[in-house]
């Protein structure tokens, strides 16, 4: 019978901390999508030494599972009907751009800790295609975010004015559907960073819509863009079989 011979040195262990799952990757793909990997596996250090890096003060295997699953890729495997999207009327629909507005912030936050620029921008991509269909933002991505995320972020300053744009047309036109988002916002201001931020835009005036890409992360001399292709993300499909339990796209 024929061995099959595997370079142990070429596959790396990334440890989720708080929950000891496991996820093995190739150290090659990992390094070249991650400057925080390459820089752990240095010569030398404790993690090169073991093959092993802990990611300590994360609790989410989900989001660890759909960062590998971009650095192999450079897609994820979220997706969400399109049909059901167009419906904002429809319960379903607003509970699971919730909960992917959620899960896509957390891969943000996780996505800054591995300092993958690419990832974030797409991220920032996804959540602003959610609410080019009307939906408000969830305040439990935007609660999660101000309070866990680093002081100054592109995801930050585009929820910043997202939510200022829909407080100030709600208080201009209280009858349409962004006025009757006035308890979500309500809820959003709750969390004192968050209600600072939206409060400064207020008054020193919310700017312009330029484009999306204002809120992408860039090289220092803007010439190399890492703005990635959202579109590759997240996939709004009417016909896909859907995971009810985790929202992922069934094989």
């Amino acid at each position: 019978m024929e061995s099959t011979w595997i370079d142990l040195s070429s596959i790396i262990t990334m440890v989720v901390a708080s929950t000891g799952t496991e996820f093995v990757v190739h150290k090659h793909v990992a390094c070249a999508k991650s400057p925080f990997v390459a820089a752990c596996l240095k010569e030398h250090t404790s993690e090169a030494r073991e093959q092993k890096i802990e990611v300590q003060e994360w609790d989410d295997d989900d989001s660890m599972r759909t960062l590998i699953v971009w650095m192999y890729q450079g897609k994820s495997v979220l997706r969400i009907p399109a049909s059901l999207l167009k419906d904002r009327s429809n319960m379903e629909a607003r509970v699971r751009v919730g909960t992917l507005q959620v899960r896509l912030t957390k891969l943000y936050l996780l996505a800054d800790r591995f300092l993958i620029p690419e990832l974030k921008n797409n991220i920032v991509d996804c959540i602003d295609a959610t609410e080019d269909f009307g939906y408000t933002t969830s305040t439990m991505a935007t609660h999660m975010l101000f309070e866990n995320g680093p002081p100054e972020c592109k995801l930050k300053s585009y929820l910043t004015w997202s939510i200022g744009v829909e407080m100030e047309q709600a208080c201009k036109h209280p009858d349409n559907v962004l006025g009757k988002h006035k308890q979500v916002h309500r809820r959003t201001i709750d969390v004192p960073s968050v209600a600072h931020a939206i409060l400064r835009l207020l008054v020193e005036g919310i700017p312009n819509w330029k484009g999306i890409c204002d809120y992408h992360e860039h090289d220092a001399d803007n010439s190399a863009r890492r703005c990635g292709n959202s579109s590759d993300f997240v996939v709004l499909e009417d016909d896909v079989a859907m995971d009810d339990e985790t929202g992922n796209a069934k094989d």
